[in-house]
């Protein structure tokens, strides 16, 4: 994934979230794509049973959650179905693009906000993390990656966070209610599957699900006995400071439920390197440059867009 993402918005939007030191998610229940959400259950085991099949015996533990997955049908559908809640905010991997401008920065008078994705991901908590940063997957075979290589990262964070360097007793592990895990890892890309006539956007999305998060916790304090160890209540904590915990209201064409991601811990120019001004915008550089100065952001550079149209 790109280090770099775009963030195409308004003016207003950019002074909100210079000013507040905060991105704004708001509900999936409101987006542009009426199918958003509409990768089913059947069709992931399709995916999924293709990647057992080719990796299951070099990584076993992959079989593992199948069988899980199969002798417990019921209950895997019905964790996999469990309700959810996702707020997010979108980027793009494209950087000054025309047709950005013209859909997200209100007729080209807005601003494009570049985002250093790994410091904005460094916010997150490394095992219970509360939102994810993805791209989304436009056709199958980028969704069976994005899959199986979930499940690897998953499977070394269970290894390194148990201490436990036998992978006998790691799948041990996972055939006490196995099919939980395999549908945490459909919930994961539930939000980042997308019909392949919008891959123009080459979307990159920040998504967090208050359903999920609370359906983690209960689940972490169920295991924490079994894994020796204890981070439930540290997630708690941060979750709350995040800002993520509180649900608030916008109103655009229509009123909206939101979220905010507060981003003052790192409020830096690492977090935003630069900020493009829209070809239509009669923004002042050096009035922008003084006030995002101001706000702390001190070597972020601030450029024009390229883009020549009248």
């Amino acid at each position: 994934m790109e280090k770099i993402a775009y963030h195409y918005t308004t003016i207003n939007g950019f002074y909100s979230i210079v000013k507040d030191k905060r991105l704004l998610l708001t509900s999936l229940r409101n987006m542009n794509d009426p199918s958003e959400g509409g990768y089913s259950v059947d069709t992931f085991m399709v995916d999924y049973k293709e990647i057992e099949s080719q990796y299951g015996s070099k990584y076993p533990f992959l079989t593992i959650l199948k069988e899980q997955a199969e002798q417990h049908q019921e209950e895997f559908k019905e964790v996999c179905n469990m309700p959810t809640e996702p707020y997010s905010t979108c980027f793009s991997r494209k950087r000054d693009s025309l047709s950005h401008w013209e859909r997200y920065s209100q007729g080209m008078t807005g601003i494009c906000i570049g985002f250093d994705l790994d410091v904005l991901y460094s916010i997150n908590l490394p095992m219970l993390e509360a939102f994810s940063i993805k791209e989304i997957s436009y056709d199958k075979e980028s969704r069976k990656n994005r899959i199986f290589e979930g499940l690897k990262k998953y499977y070394e964070q269970i290894k390194q966070n148990t201490k436990e360097p036998d992978d006998n007793k790691i799948c041990d592990i996972l055939k006490i209610k196995g099919y939980t895990h395999l549908a945490a890892t459909y919930q994961s890309i539930l939000y980042f599957v997308k019909e392949n006539y919008w891959n123009e956007e080459a979307e990159i999305r920040l998504l967090y699900d208050d359903c999920s998060w609370h359906n983690k916790i209960r689940l972490f304090k169920q295991i924490e006995d079994t894994w020796k160890i204890k981070i439930t209540d540290k997630a708690e904590q941060w979750h709350d400071l995040s800002g993520l915990a509180n649900k608030e209201f916008v109103i655009f064409s229509t009123i909206r439920s939101c979220r905010y991601l507060n981003l003052d811990e790192d409020w830096t120019s690492k977090l935003i390197p630069e900020i493009i001004i829209g070809p239509f915008s009669r923004q002042n550089s050096s009035e922008l440059n003084d006030f995002i100065v101001d706000s702390g952001l001190k070597e972020t550079k601030v450029l024009k867009s390229e883009i020549k149209i009248r």
